[in-house]
């Protein structure tokens, strides 16, 4: 069956993806942005093939436009200010909070049309790994939000279920870990590809440090299978999803491999990131999810693609 899914975000680095994949499905997809730059768009070969919305998330008009007019069916909500954004003025952290309001409103005023709304949470919802005692950290474990932008993932993620419990409307969440790709710039470590695609010197560290490197390709597949699918299919409100683990070391030496860039990897404090081993098995039981771009087979794509981009 043909869904029409409304982006929002879909312009962006993550939703540009998403789009691209669900374009080849066969389905239509409606990007709502702010600015509604289709560089990224262009770049995947789709921008032909993707209806462009512009307007401002938090504004409720704006959204129940974008929502009635496109004949939306299933909306995934990526529109956020990033953290660092967050970081350098916290009250900013707003937008995120009002945008997952409005776009839950919408969808509830259209609930006729609108089947489902899947919102992008953060594995910055979760203390570090270290504060818990599994092998991988599942999505029912005590959380810990330690900034803005994560509170305001958490607040998103009870928005919603209070919209499902409240009215009835479908609406289900992805914790991603920190998602990597040519167009992501910005992100923690997206220098050491960008840098070294570029031949430039590189620093990083710290050497042991190991986290989930997310290839936003997965990431985006991840988001098409838990908006696409069937109710019945769904066993929880919210899943993990994440990448490879492995060490700032090893990711670099594959770099190195493939760009013969001066990379040098330092050694430093330990990394006191949030959970980086999350427990995918939900995803992978109800959406079918499994990391399809491995760290070798991603860098050599991410590589190529920052120096032709």
């Amino acid at each position: 069956m043909t869904e029409t899914v409304l982006i929002t975000g879909g312009t962006g680095f993550i939703g540009s993806h998403l789009a691209a994949q669900l374009v080849d499905r066969g389905h239509e997809v409606v990007a709502f942005d702010r600015d509604g730059d289709t560089k990224l768009l262009d770049r995947l070969g789709v921008a032909d093939d993707v209806s462009i919305r512009t307007g401002d998330v938090s504004d409720p008009t704006d959204v129940f436009r974008a929502v009635a007019r496109s004949g939306a069916t299933r909306i995934v909500h990526l529109a956020a200010l990033l953290s660092a954004s967050n970081v350098e003025l916290p009250t900013r952290t707003a937008v995120n909070v009002d945008g997952a309001g409005t776009v839950l409103e919408a969808a509830r005023i259209l609930d006729d049309r609108v089947d489902r709304v899947v919102l992008a949470s953060s594995e910055t919802v979760y203390a570090p790994d270290s504060a818990y005692p599994h092998d991988e950290v599942p999505e029912d474990v005590t959380l810990q939000p330690e900034s803005p932008y994560a509170a305001a993932k958490l607040y998103a993620e009870r928005l919603a279920y209070a919209y499902a419990d409240e009215h009835g409307l479908s609406t289900a969440v992805i914790r991603p870990t920190g998602v990597f790709g040519a167009g992501g710039h910005g992100i923690e470590f997206s220098d050491l590809f960008e840098r070294a695609a570029r031949g430039e010197p590189v620093r990083v560290g710290p050497a042991d440090g190991t986290i989930s490197w997310l290839y936003v390709r997965d990431a985006a597949s991840a988001f098409a299978a838990l908006a696409l699918a069937d109710e019945g299919d769904l066993s929880q409100r919210v899943y993990n999803v994440r990448g490879e683990y492995a060490t700032v070391a090893e990711v670099a030496e594959t770099v190195r491999s493939a760009t013969d860039a001066p990379i040098t990897v330092e050694d430093g404090d330990p990394l006191e990131w949030s959970a980086q081993r999350t427990d995918v098995s939900a995803a992978r039981r109800d959406l079918g999810y499994e990391i399809e771009w491995p760290i070798e087979r991603f860098v050599p794509e991410y590589i190529e693609h920052e120096r032709s981009w």
